[in-house]
């Protein structure tokens, strides 16, 4: 049986997830919230493939979405700028350097 003391534990600890995922995690990390306000995000290459606006809109699933440059809709990973930049503008540098930067960290596979 649930007790009122891990009830509250589990509602603090949800409600925590849901404000980390919207935004605060930028803010409990230093960084400003990004605002999607005027319904676009323009992204800038890290690599010299030059830059993108893109539209954004909120999500079904609580996140954000951007408009693929083909039409279709696709969800923002956390930031649309990084998400965009990663996915988009810079897609083949990274699959060729077997790369997967985002911001303060970078993965890096080896070639076999």
């Amino acid at each position: 049986m649930m007790t009122l003391a891990s009830w509250r534990t589990g509602v603090f600890v949800l409600s925590l997830g849901f404000g980390l995922s919207q935004g605060g995690a930028a803010a409990a990390f230093g960084r400003a919230a990004p605002d999607y306000s005027s319904g676009y995000v323009t992204a800038e290459s890290r690599v010299g493939n030059g830059s993108i606006t893109a539209e954004v809109r909120p999500g079904t699933r609580g996140g954000y979405e951007y408009r693929v440059p083909g039409g279709s809709w696709s969800d923002c990973e956390g930031d649309c700028e990084v998400t965009i930049t990663n996915k988009v503008l810079d897609f083949w540098d990274n699959q060729a350097n077997r790369t997967y930067p985002g911001r303060g960290l970078s993965i890096t596979f080896p070639r076999y």
